[in-house]
């Protein structure tokens, strides 16, 4: 599951009018997403975490696919959620995510305890692969051998949380696949960014999220955290 912030601006947002329902399910879309925006689960994984009828569920995204004549927004004629392969798209969440009042009160109780995160942020730094990301752009897929993949792997699972190193035989095989597709350079953002958003977890949510498993993470979900950033002041 993603994360994202509610601010006082959605109670000016014409989702208010809907019926508790489809707000419900609509907050859960947002609770879902990843970096991408993506909220990659079922109708029915929706209606179990939301405790309602699949029939209801199925209705409120019938709605919240549909254009929304009272929304502020003009994006796809204020459509909140696209269907697409995996899941749904929703359309404005990288907007809902990263704004914030820079003014606010709790943007100001934040910069205020700025040295307190950065000294909590230090004692739970997480190791990173020091040279797999100054050599990924020295390989190319065509070139690069087995015995290259398997140090850039076992850098890679070194500096893998503990708790997600299972089925290291099954990571090397999904590790390679990318790294012959040629992912390589773009996966180390991504599992920097992840790195960072598990710090974020911890300091800014205080909660101590298990990390997924490597084979999952190699399977796809690492492009979510392409470009996160750990941003103690935010």
């Amino acid at each position: 599951m993603g994360f994202t912030k509610l601010d006082e601006g959605i109670l000016m947002s014409s989702i208010m009018a809907e019926d508790s329902d489809t707000f419900k399910v609509w907050i859960a879309f947002l609770a879902a997403c990843g970096y991408d925006g993506i909220a990659r689960v079922s109708s029915v994984y929706i209606a179990s975490v939301c405790h309602l009828p699949e029939d209801v569920v199925d209705k409120a995204i019938e709605h919240l696919e549909a254009p929304d004549p009272r929304s502020r927004s003009l994006v796809k004629e204020g459509r909140r959620i696209i269907r697409m392969d995996g899941g749904w798209f929703v359309v404005n969440y990288k907007k809902y995510r990263e704004f914030t009042y820079s003014d606010s009160p709790e943007a100001i109780r934040q910069r205020r305890h700025r040295d307190l995160v950065r000294e909590r942020d230090g004692a739970l730094r997480v190791t990173k692969p020091r040279d797999i990301s100054a050599s990924a752009s020295a390989s190319t897929s065509a070139s690069i051998s087995e015995e290259e993949i398997d140090k850039k792997f076992d850098e890679f699972w070194t500096a893998y949380p503990r708790e997600g190193r299972l089925a290291k035989k099954e990571s090397r095989i999904k590790f390679g696949a990318l790294v012959k597709r040629g992912e390589l350079a773009e996966f180390i953002k991504g599992f920097h960014g992840y790195l960072d958003f598990l710090k974020h977890q911890k300091l800014k949510n205080n909660f101590a999220q298990t990390p997924m498993y490597a084979k999952t993470f190699l399977n796809g979900r690492w492009s979510e955290f392409v470009g996160f950033k750990f941003d103690p002041d935010l």
